[in-house]
């Protein structure tokens, strides 16, 4: 079965008529990559740490871009309430 969206393909084969390694080697000739699977459990482990990967990438960003909004967010609020005492001029709103 050929998954387009995937990129990947999978195929079932009668172990009488092919041996492993012939098969291997006929794919790769063709100018693919060939990736055993032999279980379901080592392809959820791959899936469980790329998506571990993926928090901890998206946590990072957050935790750089969360104080930055914050710093722009109070430096255009910096004449209300008593932000101006505590905020340089220069981060203030200077086009009002």
């Amino acid at each position: 079965m050929v998954n387009l969206a995937a990129q990947s393909a999978s195929i079932q084969v009668n172990p009488g008529l092919f041996r492993k390694p012939d098969l291997k080697e006929a794919v790769e000739a063709l100018g693919y990559s060939v990736e055993e699977r032999t279980d379901s459990v080592t392809e959820l482990d791959r899936e469980r740490e790329a998506r571990e990967r993926e928090i901890r990438n998206q946590k990072r960003n957050m935790w750089l871009t969360w104080p930055l909004g914050l710093v722009a967010m109070v430096g255009t609020m910096r004449e209300m309430w008593i932000f101006d005492r505590f905020i340089p001029e220069w981060l203030g709103n200077n086009y009002t």
